[in-house]
């Protein structure tokens, strides 16, 4: 993915967000690849950092002092 491909896709997503259907349009247009574009941008770049860590099963979480175990209580 090129810079530029990734500066169109963001900027995209940006107009869509905004509720800018004519900036979308336009960067949807000036950019025939953009479907690809945006699974693209998912893969190489929000998927990692959204990531979490998995926990090993063998390290439960242990009741906090700040947060009981039992909200009832």
């Amino acid at each position: 993915m090129t810079p530029h491909a990734a500066i169109s896709a963001f900027s995209y997503l940006r107009a869509v967000q905004a509720d800018d259907a004519d900036a979308a349009r336009e960067f949807a247009g000036a950019e025939p690849q953009m479907p690809e574009l945006l699974v693209d941008l998912a893969e190489r770049i929000v998927v990692p950092v959204t990531a979490l860590a998995r926990r090993p099963a063998s390290r439960a979480l242990t009741p906090s002092p700040w947060r009981p175990s039992d909200a009832s209580s």
